[in-house]
């Protein structure tokens, strides 16, 4: 019963707050899950290909959310969608929570990783016995930065898991009988399982060939065999074994391979490659410095000292110290010794492999992590037997107490990470606080409380939210009244239109959104913080006095006593007016607005009356557009305003910024006419 209960831990643990945040890849994810459930019941199986990495377990635990939650969904959608990324938007056009079938994605990814975690568990028992089993197993369930992308609709969790069950799978069956057919085959299947999820789980066939090499010069010291045929006899039916299983689970599991298995295969390395090769389209934060492209060599052992917990980096101390006492004591079995070569290749081959890529973050070498786990833990158990024999009276309590102090710690960094455990970072070198000026940060956590923010403070009105991280980390908690837009801020009508602005943490450590420069001299309306790191500001753009970078002179630029038209928009049926108060004027305000086509006589002019703004600040009046059609451009027409007090109707001087006299009215040409936002 011990397994079963470890992993009803392990999924318990991952089930926790699925419904706190999105990050900023998840969308794909379930965007791609759609993609894939509707190419699959449709019968349009190269379209089950969405993606490189590929990604296939991951999309079939989204497809089984769909038909848990919203089996109707091919009744409606029946091409793959493009923009995979607006899927929220989708399935509230279709009368969804979008939040909903997220949470049941990940669940059922969830519960998947369960199962290879069993496997691994199992394979752990054979291995090495219940005592290391039993440990690695709550280090890994407690592990926060791992439990944190286990929780994911992503990725690189379930790579993780599936290839450390797959790497204890092949090291299981290197052990067992040269006749055994299952435990090789078994070993396939998962190691399918790994690479069909990340691509570049394929280091796992260097595994096997090390493996079968291995095997082969073993065969030949012993001169057992009388022939080099005889020699090669079994690495060889146990490899054939494997690729039978390896080949027939990737087949099975991307029924793309079935139409177009080369075409395909030719996409995911051509995009794997150029991501090798060329980096992340935008710059990385690290060691406190922006990189454009690869960010270094050190970037995966230093990520490695962020994320590792303090137990582990012990348990790791713990095994190289007393690996050779162990050995020579005879703790360490020549069995064991087999699989944690096995095991520290891998993670050494793949950190290597990793580093050569340009695109590096610190959740590519995720499968890492259990490896690191395994061998803490066998070194937390070569501590306690080394206790014993130091002091036999210790006998009883040596394991149970050293391996209740790494549950413990292990535990402690969890509870401390949570909610967000994706931002666990090392105590030991500062926790979260240091690590924001050291390495990045923010993939959406926090998400949820910005919007809870903006839809309270929005009170039911319709309002704008600008942003300069991905928009449904916010969309998934947002109401209908609330509408995300990218017009940016870098004219006086983007200013005035966006009642909301929300900067991530990002934005200052990655320099990506020049947007946030403008909002540097003003305090925050709403800061999100995390363990007293800020993750996200909320600014009000609308209610602050303009920027004086975004005063720029137009041949729109003109001024009424003590205010000033900055902007001229057309929209459908209307024209805005944007104006910014610049001294002191009176309360309220008319206008009337003239338009005059090419050779043609005015129209009747349009007016309106508004209140004016404080100083500073902008304001917009708007008027029914009066061309009786579309036939001549606004931009070709001539604009005459005349602004005057509305107590007395005495018309306000104007004072073109091309300068001259001042006059009663302003006129403008298309120089002063600018595409409307959004």
């Amino acid at each position: 019963m011990l397994i079963p209960a470890l992993v009803v831990l392990y999924v318990f643990v991952r089930c926790l707050n699925l419904d706190l945040f999105v990050t900023t890849d998840e969308p794909f994810w379930l965007g791609r899950s759609a993609n894939f459930y509707r190419a699959l019941t449709q019968g349009d199986f190269a379209h089950t290909y969405q993606m490189a990495h590929p990604g296939v377990l991951t999309m079939w635990a989204g497809m089984v959310a769909y038909l848990w939650k919203f089996p109707e969904y091919t009744q409606y959608v029946t091409a793959n969608l493009n923009h995979v990324y607006g899927i929220d938007g989708v399935l509230r056009e279709l009368g969804q929570d979008p939040m909903r079938i997220l949470v049941a994605a990940r669940f059922v990814k969830i519960l998947l990783q369960g199962v290879m975690f069993g496997i691994s568990l199992g394979c752990l028992n054979h291995l090495f016995g219940r005592n290391v089993m039993v440990l690695t197993g709550l280090l890994i369930t407690f592990d926060p930065f791992l439990s944190g992308m286990d929780s994911l609709l992503h990725v690189d969790g379930l790579f993780a898991i599936c290839s450390l069950a797959a790497l204890l799978a092949i090291a299981s069956a290197a052990q067992s009988p040269p006749d055994a057919m299952v435990p090789w085959i078994t070993a396939g299947v998962l190691s399918a399982c790994a690479w069909m999820t990340r691509a570049t789980g394929l280091l796992l066939v260097a595994v096997i060939a090390g493996i079968a090499l291995l095997q082969v010069l073993a065969r030949l010291r012993t001169r057992q065999y009388g022939s080099f045929r005889a020699v090669l006899e079994a690495p060889a039916f146990g490899g054939m074994l494997w690729a039978t299983g390896s080949m027939a689970a990737s087949i099975l599991l991307l029924p793309a391979l079935w139409v177009d298995p080369f075409g395909t295969m030719q996409q995911i390395w051509n995009w794997s490659s150029n991501a090798a090769t060329e980096g992340h389209e935008r710059p990385t934060f690290f060691l406190g410095e922006i990189h454009q492209g690869d960010p270094g060599a050190w970037f995966y052992p230093v990520t490695l000292l962020w994320r590792l917990t303090p137990v582990s980096l012990l348990g790791l101390l713990a095994f190289l110290v007393l690996l050779p006492v162990g050995y020579r004591r005879g703790w360490i079995k020549r069995n064991h010794l087999q699989t944690l070569v096995v095991l520290i290749a891998f993670a050494v081959a793949y950190t290597l492999a990793m580093t050569f890529g340009a695109k590096k973050f610190d959740r590519y070498i995720l499968p890492v992590y259990p490896i690191v786990s395994v061998i803490a833990a066998v070194g937390g158990v070569l501590f306690a037997r080394f206790l014993h024999s130091w002091r036999s009276q210790w006998r009883q309590f040596a394991l149970p107490a050293i391996a209740s102090l790494l549950v413990a710690g292990q535990l402690a960094s969890l509870v401390g990470s949570a909610p967000y455990r994706l931002n666990y970072f090392n105590p030991l070198l500062g926790g979260l606080a240091s690590a924001q000026h050291q390495v990045q940060l923010g993939w959406g956590e926090g998400g949820s409380e910005v919007m809870n923010f903006i839809m309270e403070d929005a009170n039911g009105r319709q309002v704008n939210v600008q942003k300069s991280s991905a928009t449904p980390i916010f969309s998934y908690f947002s109401t209908p009244n609330i509408h995300f837009v990218d017009f940016g801020m870098d004219t006086p009508a983007g200013w005035y239109e966006t009642d909301y602005f929300v900067p991530g943490i990002q934005e200052w450590q990655r320099n990506l959104s020049p947007s946030y420069h403008l909002m540097q001299e003003y305090e925050p309306a709403y800061i999100v913080r995390i363990r007293e790191v800020t993750f996200f500001q909320v600014f009000t753009p609308r209610t602050l006095p303009l920027p004086e970078s975004l005063q720029m002179v137009t041949g729109c630029t003109s001024t009424f006593g003590g205010v000033q038209l900055m902007q001229i928009i057309g929209r459908a049926g209307m024209i805005d007016l944007y104006w910014l108060t610049t001294g002191a004027a009176l309360a309220q305000l008319d206008i009337s607005v003239t338009l005059v086509a090419p050779e043609e006589s005015a129209l009747p002019a349009q007016t309106a009356t508004w209140d004016i703004a404080p100083k500073g600040i902008m304001s917009r009046v708007t008027i029914a557009d009066p061309r009786p059609d579309d036939s001549v451009p606004l931009d070709q027409h001539t604009i005459i305003i005349q602004v005057s007090d509305s107590a007395t109707d005495e018309v306000l001087p104007v004072i073109s910024s091309r300068g001259g006299e001042s006059a009663d009215s302003f006129t403008t040409h298309s120089e002063c006419y600018y595409t409307a936002p959004g």
